[in-house]
């Protein structure tokens, strides 16, 4: 609550994906002050649906072995979800280093961690759960999974989302920049028609075209 706060954010505000990105980053950096065992984390967020790889290597200058989760905000149409970007969306996440996406249906949030055929599989955290004490080396771990899991039709989801993806080290970063790549050719048409979404590799920059 403190970094919303610090963007003059209160309790009770609705937070986009966008912005729930940008508290994560900070969330972590001020963690990172007070828990040596996320120092070794790093946090890059788009800007303009753009990832400078140059940007994302100066992070990992002092240690190329340091983990990182990248997010990318990104808005797949204007009042509702351009069927067109479905196909991307699924291949996206289909890639080795996607972790999900930051999404939901209009006024409810979830969290997207797979497909099947033209439905998103999500977690919800609106579900109240017990604490889960992760200090022993051997913890419970019940209720990181789920019986049934939830679906929702990738038509009903909400144009914007933010997509993340999560590296252990500088040479997995690098990967992700080759897997994007026929991302980006197979879809490159559609993009130039509806500009919300396109992920390429031009030099060293990771980009993302929006409207």
């Amino acid at each position: 609550m403190e970094q919303a706060q610090a963007q003059g954010h209160h309790p009770g505000d609705w937070f986009g994906p966008s912005q729930v990105a940008t508290l994560v980053r900070g969330c972590v950096e001020q963690a990172k002050r007070e828990y040596e065992a996320l120092q070794s984390l790093l946090v890059y967020v788009a800007h303009d649906c753009t990832v400078y790889a140059g940007d994302v290597e100066q992070l990992y200058r002092d240690n190329p072995e340091q983990a990182l989760v990248v997010l990318v905000p990104v808005r797949l149409g204007s009042e509702s979800l351009n069927p067109i970007y479905i196909p991307c969306v699924k291949s996206l996440m289909t890639l080795d280093y996607c972790v999900g996406i930051i999404g939901g249906k209009p006024k409810h949030s979830v969290y997207f961690v797979g497909f099947q055929d033209n439905q998103l599989l999500h977690l919800d955290p609106h579900y109240c759960q017990s604490v889960v004490d992760m200090t022993p080396n051997s913890f419970d771990i019940k209720s990181y999974h789920c019986r049934t899991p939830r679906k929702l039709l990738a038509e009903r989801m909400d144009p914007s989302c933010t997509i993340g993806f999560y590296c252990r080290n500088l040479e997995e970063f690098q990967r992700l920049q080759e897997q994007a790549k026929p991302v980006s050719h197979t879809y490159s048409w559609a993009c130039s028609i509806y500009p919300f979404l396109l992920l390429t590799i031009v030099d060293t920059i990771l980009v993302g075209s929006h409207l």
